[in-house]
C-alpha cells in the first residue's frame, strides 16, 4: 500500500506531519493493506491565517484493486482530528464495500452465519434424503 501525503502551503512542519499521517493511516488501514494499492491524503487549513474552529480539512482518496477510486473528507479543529475522522470514514466505507462483496459471492447470508460446507463428497443417498424432506 503506497501512501502519499500532500499538505497545503499553510500547514507548518509538513515533513514531520507527512511522516505522522502516513504512520497513522498504515495503522488504521492495516487490515485492508493487501487490498489497497494507493492512498492519497490532502491536508489543508480552510481559514489559513485566521483562528477558528472546524477549519482543518483532510481528504483521502483510496484505490482498491478492482474498484473505482473512493474518496472521503472530514473537517476538525486540528489536523489530527481531521485525519482520524477521515480515516474512520474510509474504514467504514471499505468495510461496507468488502462486506457487500463477501455477501455477493455467497460467503455469508443475510443473517451473518456462514453457509454449511458443501465441498465434501456427498452420496446419492444423502441427496435423495435431502430432497425427500422438501
Amino acid at each position: 500500500m503506497y501512501i502519499q501525503v500532500n499538505a497545503h502551503n499553510s500547514i507548518t512542519a509538513p515533513a514531520r506531519l507527512q511522516s505522522w499521517a502516513s504512520e497513522e493511516l498504515e495503522r488504521a488501514l492495516s487490515r485492508f493493506s493487501t487490498k489497497l494499492s494507493r492512498i492519497e491524503v490532502y491536508l489543508s487549513d480552510e481559514n489559513q491565517h485566521k483562528e477558528g474552529s472546524n477549519d482543518k480539512r483532510c481528504s483521502i482518496e483510496a484505490k482498491m484493486d478492482g474498484f473505482p477510486m473512493m474518496a472521503v473528507a472530514h473537517q476538525g479543529d486540528t489536523i489530527g482530528e481531521a485525519l482520524q475522522g477521515a480515516a474512520e470514514k474510509l474504514q467504514r466505507m471499505l468495510d461496507k464495500k468488502l462486506g457487500k462483496l463477501q455477501h455477493h459471492k455467497g460467503n455469508t447470508p443475510v443473517g451473518g452465519e456462514p453457509f454449511a460446507d458443501m465441498t465434501g463428497p456427498r452420496s446419492e443417498e444423502d441427496v435423495d434424503q435431502e430432497f425427500e424432506t422438501i
